[in-house]
Order: C-alpha cells, then structure tokens, then sequence
C-alpha cells in the first residue's frame, strides 16, 4: 500500500485516505490546460525550445494575417495560392505522411520499451521467487534465512 504524500500531487488531485493509507485519488474536472498550471512543465528544455518555436511561428502568421488584412497586403505567393492549389496540396500530402511516420515509429519504440519493462518485471519476479525456493532448504542459521527472505522481498518490490 502506498501512503499519500500531498506534496507530490498535483493542486488539482485529492487524495482520500483511510488511516494514513491513500486509498485512490480523486482529480477535478474544473481545471482546463493543466500542464500550465505546474511550474515544472516550464522547466523542461524540450518544451521551451517547442514553445519558442511555436510563438515565432504565431507572431509571424499574426503579422501576415494583419498585412493581408488591414493593408490589403498581398504576397506574389498568397496569390498564386489562391489560384492554384496543387503546390499546397502537395507541400501538405509531403508533411501529413512525415508527421504520420514520424508518430508511428515514436509509437512502436513506445509499445517495445514497454514490453521490454513488462518482461523484466516477470523476470525479476521469476528470480525473487527462486531464490526465495533456494532459501527454504537452507538449515543455516534460520533467523538470518528469514531475515533474509523479507529482505529481498522487500527490495524487490521496491523495483517492481
């Protein structure tokens, strides 16, 4: 059993607990875009390299949309985009089967490592149950035999 740390939880779970002993966890429905609402998340390199991306990309479509509306600002290929499409079809087609590869492969090394995990996890459960076996032949010193066995059973479920 696991104790509840209110700590580690996020602002908008609840824990219930019994006695000390966290029996499950209750998340709220209120809250929207809860990645931002964690300092962590800031932290992470990844996401401030894609967020500095993101906002560039943002202000430059914002100030296109600004000159093509307000200025009547037209670009030689805003133009050509509107008569012919075949350039934007294809310049999608080329990036939506990139994107499409690109998640597919992320996702099968996902499913692999978590089949890699899942087969540890019997392994090691294979091995702690025998040398569990192996100890109970042991007639040395009983006390430190049993000793022993919680010891090892503990630390294994520590992995596990």
């Amino acid at each position: 059993l696991f104790f509840c740390w209110n700590f580690h939880l996020h602002p908008v779970a609840r824990c219930v607990t019994f006695k000390g002993l966290a029996l499950m966890i209750r998340y709220s429905k209120a809250s929207w875009c809860v990645a931002f609402r964690s300092s962590w998340t800031f932290r992470l390199k990844n996401f401030r390299h894609g967020a500095v991306i993101a906002a560039g990309a943002s202000v430059a479509a914002l100030l296109m949309s600004v000159l093509q509306i307000v200025y009547q600002w037209e670009d030689a290929f805003v133009s050509a985009m509107g008569r012919n499409q075949v350039g934007y079809s294809v310049i999608t087609t080329i990036l939506g089967t990139l994107i499409v590869f690109r998640t597919s492969q992320a996702y099968s090394r996902f499913v692999d490592g978590t089949t890699t995990i899942h087969s540890l996890m019997g392994d090691l459960f294979t091995s702690a149950s025998n040398l569990i076996a192996y100890c109970h032949y042991c007639d040395d010193k009983p006390k430190e035999t049993i000793k022993f066995r919680n010891r090892l059973v503990r630390l294994v479920s520590l992995l596990s």
